[in-house]
């Protein structure tokens, strides 16, 4: 049985809301109530005071009017004045209270938005390295910026429509009270025209939701693909090619949002139209079979009021209920990132002090064939490792396994004594300096890219570019203040390398993993960086994954990654 769309609805808020959020929400849906509640009575004071401006003599048959009159001892005019102020002081009082709720409103969706954008990026920063390797990091920028604006929106909706509806419900309860029959032939008008217009809306509104969210997926993949391969794009002149795609994906995303924004401006106008239509009938009718409208003003005037206010209202309704299908489906991809649970590392420490032993270790990813099958060796520390083979053959893939970015599927590895179990993983890395092939430096100074943080260690990172041989550079330049460029755009192939190096020594790991990490350089500045490296390493453990076999001459082992396997390799003489 397809569960209602409402329902739904509010179990995906509940998946992406905590326990407070949920209390907050309770809370301004007791504050709708008190708005819906405010509103009736507003309606209900009008009337009566216009009915005792219409007729004063009302004084005297109205028991209430009387009794305000006797007590207060005023006359007619007295009594009209003092009414009509307290009327508007009523009024200024609603605007206020009306402020104060769309306010809080607001604000809440605000800090909704704020914690979801927030909490899905940390959500994706736990994501398990093998995980995050089988994502589009695209789509996990779109979900952080576009789905969840969209789906703080869908909140919001969610809770005018029971504003409104709680509104729309106290105001018919006023309707049948004074005239039934009329209040049944404006809801048999109403219903009528909201059920052919949501015949042709709802479904128009689901399906530009659904494109919206396809576009979009689209759009930040080419965006993303683009600006990563911008160099080729010039060799190759291939830009229009791609301004084409993006303008074509671009071009049918402002349809979908253009249809999706005016839904809710179609059922206004046809709601007021509707609202007049019955006002006018109602006097034409009263004309017709008493002579004269002014038998029923009151009732008119009950009718006419009412309706400014529930016309605005089903019309929110109706705009809120589109909305909602229309960004649905980004609430559904924000639930179901919710949904997968990765939980934090325990910091549990582990000591390194004789060896790295790898027992029968298997991996493989997912259902495919294995990478690597029945691996041992033992590594003791302070050794310098390398790993050679051919491309694709699993030497990062092993690497990957001892500095614990991935699990192994089969066999265990050890630290000293004790298996690397995920409860030891954080403490691990925290031991280890690692140097890509590709060291990307984002747009920031020098002192932000060696520790990757806001407050850093002065002293550190002079040390660190004393030993990487780069302080007289920068110290010509503005020292640590210095500007990289997006990408390291502003330094040569060897000082991003030698950056990148000052990075992975900063914490002054006990581990320093080179992956590929000179590959890109000339061999003479290759030569020159490795013997740095192990000039600066003397105590440290290296691992180095290279092709050149002229940058592991000085490695106490090698070992060939060939056929799923690990066996010693031995160096040519030649």
């Amino acid at each position: 049985m397809r569960e209602n769309k409402m329902i739904s609805t509010w179990r995906s808020i509940k998946a992406i809301t905590t326990y407070q959020d949920r209390k907050y929400i309770y809370f301004l849906g007791g504050l709708s109530f008190l708005v819906s509640i405010i509103e009736s009575i507003g309606i209900s004071l009008v009337v009566p005071f216009i009915a005792l401006v219409q007729r004063p003599d009302v004084i005297f048959t109205n028991r209430y009017f009387s009794k305000f009159a006797t007590t207060f001892s005023l006359d007619t005019k007295q009594v009209i004045v003092y009414l009509g102020i307290i009327l508007i002081a009523f009024y200024i009082g609603r605007a206020l209270f009306n402020t104060t709720y769309y306010f809080l409103l607001h604000k809440f969706s605000s800090e909704q938005k704020h914690k979801i954008t927030v909490g899905l990026f940390c959500h994706y920063l736990r994501m398990p390295y093998k995980d995050f390797l089988e994502r589009n990091s695209s789509v996990l920028m779109k979900n952080i910026d576009i789905e969840a604006a969209y789906a703080t929106q869908l909140i919001l909706h969610f809770l005018y429509l029971f504003s409104e509806f709680l509104t729309i419900l106290l105001l018919y309860s006023i309707l049948i009270y004074v005239n039934w029959q009329i209040t049944v032939f404006l809801t048999i008008a109403l219903v009528v025209q909201i059920f052919f217009l949501e015949k042709c809306i709802s479904p128009l509104a689901k399906s530009m939701g659904e494109q919206r969210t396809r576009n979009n997926k689209v759009f930040w993949r080419v965006m993303k693909d683009s600006f990563a391969n911008f160099k080729m794009l010039k060799i190759l002149s291939r830009q229009e090619k791609t301004i084409q795609q993006i303008e074509n994906v671009s071009k049918s995303l402002s349809r979908s949002n253009a249809v999706g924004n005016s839904i809710g401006i179609i059922p206004r106008n046809f709601l007021e139209t509707t609202g007049i239509v019955v006002v006018i009938t109602i006097m034409i009718c009263s004309v017709y079979f008493y002579g004269n409208a002014t038998s029923i003003i009151t009732t008119i005037s009950i009718f006419f009021l009412a309706l400014y206010r529930i016309l605005p209202a089903l019309n929110r309704i109706l705009t809120s209920y589109n909305q909602i299908l229309f960004t649905y489906p980004s609430l559904e991809i924000i639930a179901d990132e919710f949904a997968k649970k990765y939980d934090d590392l325990p910091d549990n420490s582990i000591e390194f002090t004789s060896q790295i032993e790898l027992r029968n270790v298997c991996f493989h990813y997912a259902s495919d064939k294995p990478i690597l099958q029945d691996v041992s060796f033992c590594i003791p520390k302070n050794s310098k490792v390398a790993f050679v083979g051919e491309s694709g053959s699993g030497k990062t893939t092993l690497i990957d396994l001892i500095i614990a970015l991935y699990t192994p599927n089969g066999g265990q590895i050890y630290i000293d004594n004790e298996e690397l179990t995920p409860d030891f993983y954080l403490n691990w890395r925290k031991k280890i300096g690692y140097i890509p092939q590709d060291i990307y430096l984002f747009d920031g100074t020098l002192a932000q890219n060696i520790s990757l943080c806001l407050h850093s260690d002065e002293a550190r990172i002079i040390q660190v570019l004393h030993q990487t041989n780069l302080f007289e550079f920068f110290a010509s330049r503005e020292g640590l203040e210095t500007k990289v460029g997006d990408g390291g755009v502003k330094l040569s192939g060897g000082q991003k390398q030698r950056v990148g190096i000052a990075r992975a020594l900063y914490n002054d790991p006990e581990i320093l993993v080179l992956d590929e990490a000179t590959s890109a350089l000339d061999e003479a500045t290759e030569k020159k960086i490795i013997d740095e490296i192990y000039n600066i390493s003397k105590n440290k453990t290296i691992f180095i994954v290279t092709h050149r076999l002229s940058t592991i001459q000085n490695c106490e082992f090698i070992y060939e990654i060939k056929n799923r396997n690990v066996r010693k390799f031995v160096l040519s003489s030649d």
